[in-house]
């Protein structure tokens, strides 16, 4: 995965997890190894384009393979930098409510046992033509039965294309 990542320049020399990952193209950012335990969880962040003064919608995708899963409220998704844009809160979908099998107290908690899109409101101001990059700090920690992978915190940004209107 790291040579991959450094073949596309996801990566720098040097940069051992990709922590200093560029925008670019649709990016798949995988999680590092811990302790001998690669987290299989992964996050696709799209180019998006929009019209000048135009609004859409910014779908970012964390890949949840099969046999596992991730808890709602182990996903956060924080905008750092709006790169010039006007950018609204990220929406989790609803989960699946089930009883979380290692919490003595049966409390119930939302998962995802499949991909989750996050949609992240853009709209893009009079005279912003060009490309601008939304800077994002995405954490998640997911699961398989029997064992949660400690948390993971991602930077990365998404390239946003403005287009005269």
């Amino acid at each position: 995965m790291w040579l991959v990542m450094m073949a596309i320049g996801l990566a720098a020399p040097g940069d051992r997890y990709g922590d200093s990952l560029l925008p670019g193209a649709s990016q798949a950012v995988a999680a590092p190894e811990l302790l001998g335990t690669k987290d299989p969880f992964s996050w696709v962040v799209p180019t998006f384009e929009l019209s000048e003064g135009g609004a859409g919608t910014l779908m970012l995708r964390l890949v949840v393979p099969t046999g596992t899963h991730v808890y709602r409220d182990g996903i956060e998704v924080n905008v750092t930098n709006a790169g010039g844009l006007v950018v609204g809160t990220p929406d989790l979908p609803p989960g699946i409510k089930l009883v979380d099998p290692g919490d003595p107290s049966n409390e119930v908690r939302e998962l995802y046992d499949h991909d989750v899109l996050v949609a992240i409101p853009v709209t893009a101001p009079a005279g912003a033509t060009g490309l601008h990059t939304i800077a994002l700090d995405l954490r998640h920690q997911g699961c398989k039965p029997g064992l949660c992978y400690a948390p993971v915190q991602t930077p990365i940004g998404a390239l946003v294309h403005v287009k005269a209107p």
